[in-house]
């Protein structure tokens, strides 16, 4: 990580010290997240993953969704603008969830892509993608409970 850090450091122009490190660790992706100065988010991933990140966020540069800076191949990881996020546990105001997510899915763009599922993974069929994810699910779950 203190690679990783550095390389920020140099490419952003900015200080940062372990006080303006922000951990994430209770969602659901097994890959490196973090925050710098609620300004930045980076996620270490793999090259595909990286691929995904950049072809998503080029084609789609609207305020839902999280400004990319770069991303560094070499050192595994992306650096996007960092968007505070809301739990919606009790939903307050319906209409605004749903004017947003119809915003957002009415302006998606078709991509050539022969398989199921995420665009990093080869799946053949819509069947083989979903017991991949059942089982993918089942992992974590037997982990958590273990």
């Amino acid at each position: 990580m203190d690679t990783i850090l550095d390389d920020i450091m140099n490419k952003l122009n900015i200080e940062v010290s372990e006080k303006d490190i922000h951990l994430f660790s209770d969602g659901t992706t097994e890959a490196l997240v973090f925050s710098i100065k609620d300004k930045y988010l980076i996620k270490c991933s793999s090259k595909q993953e990286l691929d995904v990140y950049n072809e998503f966020l080029s084609r789609y540069q609207t305020n839902y969704f999280q400004k990319l800076y770069y991303i560094n191949y070499d050192l595994g990881y992306v650096c996007l603008s960092f968007i505070k996020g809301n739990k919606y546990s009790n939903c307050l105001d319906i209409n605004y969830i749903i004017n947003t997510l119809y915003d957002i899915t009415s302006n998606y763009k078709t991509i050539n892509y022969d398989g199921y599922g995420y665009l990093f993974e080869d799946h053949k069929t819509w069947k083989e993608f979903l017991e991949d994810e059942v089982n993918y699910s089942m992992s974590v779950l037997d982990n958590k409970i273990a």
